[in-house]
């Protein structure tokens, strides 16, 4: 089998899946298909024996099987594993399944291709799932919604209007570039969709068993709380806002801008009730100019907050911002990311406060509990008399 007889490159990202890799890897060599595919899996530096059985399955079908085992986990410094692994990628489409779930339909590859073939208007395909816990038992026939069961044009792509199932995607290998505002994301999904509707349009196959969805708190996204959920949506909203405006497309550039300002209504009403809206709002510019200043004052600056807010001054401060301080430092496991104990280790001028309304109650902690010297720390909140 030669790189220009592929068809199909199924990508595959693993981490820590040990209890269901197996399974997933049986379901991609099931496909009965009429053309050739490669089978690409990265393991992200698994601690159980992810490795050892990915091994083993390329040591059985060396010439399907292509694998990048890390040493050193990639993700925690910021790289993104599906990008590393899709650098491989030799088939005219892509196939993705995460390494804990898994496809049932062994005509799946084949239904999917065959209808892209037909349709070079369509760019992507998907289906539903079922959803299974940790052990396999069923907790739902469908993770699709009824109202996403259906087609989507290159427009509804491009404004993040669809919702296709990531673990049954087969799409144009298409070439997008390096697109920097993809990294700042966490759900990067809706970003990559919206992306391919520059492309074409989507098909939704009913002709497909539903897939295995699995459910477990191994999942990055499953174990998000909803605020969390809903913070991530904000801040991939805020980063498609800002590509589209930079790439010039300022009409998709507003609908996602109202997206971020919309959910950035509903975290409001969730975190901070006791707290004034009208001057969140009207101080945004004036953080923003803010945050420009303290930018010009060349100076070090520690984060404290990794949340929307501080992820978005921390793209305006650029090699300013040497990282961030938040308590769940531990579950978002990323390196630039420390605990309020670990400031006393790192080499920085200043400690920004991007929690609004919560900045008194910060502040004392860090300095009564943590004994940071006050005079370290500024308040992000467009108020002049906070700046250095």
């Amino acid at each position: 089998m030669t790189d220009s007889n592929i068809i199909v490159s199924i990508i595959c990202i693993c981490f820590n899946h040990e209890k269901y890799i197996s399974n997933t890897i049986d379901s991609f060599l099931m496909q009965k298909t009429t053309f050739n595919f490669e089978i690409l899996i990265h393991d992200d530096a698994s601690t159980d024996k992810s490795q050892e059985i990915i091994q083993n399955y390329t040591n059985r079908y060396p010439k399907i099987i292509k694998t990048v085992l890390q040493k050193n986990n990639q993700y925690s410094q910021g790289l993104v594993p599906y990008n590393i692994i899709k650098k491989l990628a030799k088939g005219k489409y892509i196939a993705f399944c995460e390494g804990d779930d898994y496809w049932t339909d062994p005509s799946k590859l084949q239904k999917q291709v065959d209808y892209l073939e037909a349709h070079p208007e369509v760019v992507i395909s998907s289906f539903d799932a079922n959803i299974v816990d940790s052990d396999g038992n069923k907790i739902s026939d469908s993770k699709l919604p009824i109202n996403h069961h259906r087609d989507y044009s290159s427009q509804e792509l491009l404004e993040g209007k669809a919702w296709l199932l990531t673990l049954n995607w087969v799409y144009r290998n298409i070439n997008i570039g390096f697109i920097p505002e993809r990294l700042k994301v966490i759900n990067g999904d809706k970003f990559f969709t919206s992306i391919l509707g520059q492309h074409g349009s989507s098909h939704h196959h009913t002709d497909i068993n539903p897939s295995v969805y699995r459910m477990h708190k191994g999942g990055i996204w499953s174990s998000l709380d909803e605020e969390d959920k809903l913070e991530a949506h904000i801040n991939t909203y805020f980063w498609m806002y800002k590509y589209y405006k930079r790439i010039g497309n300022l009409e998709i550039a507003e609908v996602f801008y109202n997206k971020f300002n919309s959910l950035s209504n509903d975290l409001y009403v969730i975190k901070f009730n006791s707290f004034n809206k009208s001057i969140f709002y009207s101080g945004f510019s004036q953080i923003s100019n803010a945050i420009l200043d303290l930018k010009q004052k060349n100076y070090k600056y520690i984060i404290y907050g990794y949340g929307s807010l501080g992820k978005y001054i921390s793209f305006i401060l650029d090699k300013n911002c040497i990282g961030f301080i938040d308590k769940n430092y531990k579950k978002l496991n990323r390196k630039n990311i420390f605990s309020p104990k670990g400031t006393k280790d790192l080499n920085y001028d200043y400690i920004l406060i991007s929690l609004l309304g919560r900045e008194e109650n910060i502040i004392e902690e860090l300095v009564e509990k943590y004994h940071i010297d006050k005079d370290k720390i500024v308040i992000i909140n467009g108020d002049s008399k906070y700046l250095l």
